[in-house]
């Protein structure tokens, strides 16, 4: 995929590349991304829930361009790129209950507060020592990518013949190059932390704490993410999740009357701004088990319903050969990728 910054210029293109600026402006809204990665012309799967997630979070936007022809907007916003919309939708998802389920479901808890015992898993996650401000997170070699073929063939499905994996979402967030990611970051505790964090006795909201790490200042939930991606080892994601024993009793009601679905979602607004990330408004009875299993009365495991939140926005990045083949003034062109 190549970078690119979607120009102000191409708004109104009525070529494709409105509606490519349109969708990364939608999700800069939701999730304060950066511009979206141009994706190549080759086959692409999407997922029917995360379809139904982006036409309930932008329905007008998305009903306005369903009307129109195609490709016609040169005026305002209209047309949307839907496959990237979906796509990028999907990678904002996964990262944003990637720290979710750290900040929020482990450690804020049923009592949604960062206390003490909160201030001490950050700082061994993160490795602070003293009264620096800034701390170096190194990124630890991951087998994930390696066992891939592996997992494949265990579940019986063929493997894939021309494309690689490139990068899995279990090793954390997409840099800009998913083949050869940072080594490290900085993690600043001026930048990142409330004031006096570390030294008073206060406690802090989980919600207030996720919203400014995640979208507010983004550098320092992708600094977060490495961390706890090293501290999980070189494989698996177990630094992230909530004790096995941790249940949460949902207020009758909670979650209801957006979604009718029993599937963990964390909220399906147009920002980050207005959403409120707490356990009383993401988490609903029921949305912690499979298939057919019966409801605990005992509750929502909160390992469980994060567990299925993670599954939903799991994905894998792959590396194809393709190539255009063009006939210009009689001559058979091929431009290779």
């Amino acid at each position: 995929m190549a970078k690119t910054d979607f120009p102000d210029s191409m708004w109104s293109s009525d070529g494709e590349w409105g509606g490519l600026r349109h969708a990364s402006s939608l999700l800069h809204q939701r999730f304060n991304s950066p511009p979206q990665p141009y994706p190549d012309h080759i086959p692409k799967s999407l997922s029917v829930p995360l379809l139904d997630e982006a036409q309930i979070i932008w329905s007008e936007e998305m009903s306005l361009s369903a009307i129109r022809g195609f490709r016609i907007s040169k005026r305002g916003q209209g047309d949307i790129a839907t496959v990237p919309l979906v796509q990028w939708l999907r990678m904002e998802r996964w990262r944003e209950a990637f720290l979710w389920t750290w900040i929020v479901g482990r450690l804020g808890g049923v009592e949604g507060i960062w206390g003490e015992e909160a201030k001490e898993e950050l700082k061994q996650v993160l490795g602070i020592t003293g009264n620096s401000d800034r701390v170096t997170v190194k990124r630890k070699d991951r087998r994930t990518k390696d066992e891939a073929p592996k997992l494949v063939d265990q579940v019986g499905w063929r493997q894939p013949k021309q494309t690689w994996v490139a990068f899995t979402s279990f090793d954390g967030h997409v840099s800009a190059n998913p083949q050869k990611p940072p080594s490290s970051c900085r993690f600043s505790l001026s930048q990142c932390l409330p004031d006096d964090f570390l030294t008073s006795q206060d406690t802090f909201s989980a919600n207030d704490i996720f919203k400014h790490m995640t979208f507010a200042e983004r550098e320092c939930g992708d600094c977060l993410i490495m961390a706890l991606v090293s501290a999980s080892g070189d494989r698996g994601l177990h630094a992230i999740l909530p004790d096995e024993e941790a249940v949460y009793h949902p207020p009758v009601g909670a979650g209801e009357g957006v979604w009718d679905t029993t599937e963990p979602v964390l909220p399906m607004t147009k920002t980050w701004e207005e959403a409120y990330f707490g356990l009383e408004d993401v988490v609903r009875t029921g949305s912690d088990v499979w298939g057919d299993e019966e409801p605990s009365r005992e509750g929502v495991n909160l390992r469980k319903w994060s567990l299925k939140l993670l599954t939903r926005y799991h994905y894998a990045m792959g590396t194809s050969t393709s190539s255009y083949r063009l006939k210009t003034d009689g001559q058979d062109q091929q431009t290779r990728h």
